[in-house]
């Protein structure tokens, strides 16, 4: 869990550097949260009765960018979306 952990806080930071994440989000928070969710997801009855667990990731992952995203990151999720929609 450590070394996954360690690969998602050198993403955020990563964005941040790259004005992709917010400054301001706690590092360690973001991760932890992340990280719980996506463990938390797999053992969840009450998405997998009604979605697949590729559609799950996928909107979670959309949902936590989202929400630590700068306005540049936004407009590159978006077009990244609408480039994956046409494929």
């Amino acid at each position: 869990m450590e070394e996954v952990g360690g690969l998602i806080l050198e993403n955020l930071k990563r964005g941040i550097e790259l004005g992709m994440y917010r400054k301001d989000i706690n590092l360690d928070f973001t991760m932890r949260l992340y990280l719980h969710i996506m463990i938390e997801s797999g053992n969840d009855l009450l998405f997998f009765k009604d979605y697949d667990k590729n559609i799950i990731s996928a909107s979670y992952l959309e949902y936590h960018i989202r929400a630590i995203a700068t306005p540049k990151g936004v407009t590159t999720l978006e077009e990244i979306l609408r480039r994956d929609k046409k494929n």
